[in-house]
């Protein structure tokens, strides 16, 4: 592990410890069926939104627009922690990572490996969103230790 990457965790460790709830429990989201829950119920599809990507597509000249799109068409149904399902609704313009702790922890952890400690989050919906979050950064941080 590079010293910088090892210094980037220790901040995002630090920074997590200092706001995290104690009482939380890390077995909230165990398989990630309720934050899949969760997310459906706050980005429903919605055919109007799916017609305006469509259409926002076709006169974008955005190569991330482009490759996202790309993605969500291959991703096909299947479960994994990049959900596209807002952006493909047009409510969002990037993907959401949804799924268990350890499934997004791990997802984030890769990043960090890679060697990036900057993280752009959308807004968290509420108090216990962000509960949520600190786990997952908690969870990366101890995968990348």
């Amino acid at each position: 592990m590079r010293p910088s990457s090892r210094n980037r965790m220790a901040a995002l460790r630090s920074a997590w410890a200092s706001s995290r709830d104690k009482s939380r429990k890390r077995s909230s989201w165990p398989d990630g069926a309720e934050a899949w829950s969760i997310a459906r119920a706050r980005f429903p599809e919605d055919r109007k939104g799916q017609l305006t990507h469509q259409l926002a597509m076709k006169v974008s000249d955005s190569s991330w627009h482009r490759q996202l799109s790309e993605l969500g068409e291959a991703a096909g149904a299947s479960e994994n922690p990049y959900w596209l399902v807002p952006f493909q609704n047009y409510k969002t313009f990037c993907p959401y990572l949804v799924g268990s702790y350890d499934q997004v922890g791990d997802e984030l952890a890769r990043y960090v490996d890679a060697g990036y400690g900057t993280f752009i989050l959308d807004v968290p919906a509420s108090p216990e969103e962000l509960r949520h979050i600190g786990v997952v950064f908690d969870h990366a941080a101890h995968c990348h230790a």
